[in-house]
């Protein structure tokens, strides 16, 4: 994946990668995307501007981007290159998840659970924004269904629409 960020990147834009694994489809929930994230993050560092995009980061999730963080180590790399916060507007946050299709969301009370969902949404947002991101998933056939139900929440959110976001997922035959 690191190859193909880089060759991305030299063209004005990323493409970061995350591969679901039969194996992963109980114990670890939304892992590809928790990968494709960490090679931005790795990207971004090895170009040498990480406050740029933690000052976007933290200027639109504010005190949310720790509940990023405890999903998403890599992101605390780059973030700790910014010390500016505000919040962002939750009841927005809420109303996009209550909207949202799938069971996952739908029928989980958990509140950090809902909060991850709706920080994840505009991080991908935000860094879709900075530069143009392509976010391939992998073998979509063993993605478990609260991860099927962010790619329908991605796909139809509008803070990824026009902000410079492609999803492409394949599936293995």
């Amino acid at each position: 994946a690191s190859s193909s960020t880089n060759n991305a990147g030299a063209q004005a834009g990323i493409l970061v990668t995350g591969k679901f694994h039969a194996s992963n489809q109980l114990l670890a929930p939304y892992q590809a995307y928790i990968s494709s994230i960490s090679d931005y993050c790795n990207f971004v560092w090895q170009r040498g501007c990480p406050a740029a995009v933690a000052v976007a980061i933290h200027q639109t999730l504010g005190n949310e981007v720790s509940v990023l963080t405890n999903m998403i180590p890599a992101l605390s790399r780059i973030l700790d290159h910014a010390a500016t916060s505000t919040t962002t507007n939750k009841a927005t946050c809420q109303q996009k998840l209550q909207k949202a299709p799938g069971s996952c969301t739908a029928s989980s009370n958990s509140v950090a659970m809902k909060r991850f969902l709706c920080a994840f949404l505009v991080l991908l947002g935000v860094l879709a924004r900075l530069q143009p991101l392509v976010l391939l998933l992998d073998c979509l056939q063993y993605a478990d269904e609260c991860s099927l139900d962010l790619l329908v929440m991605i796909v139809t959110n509008a803070r990824c629409e026009n902000s410079g976001l492609l999803v492409i997922a394949t599936i293995d035959d």
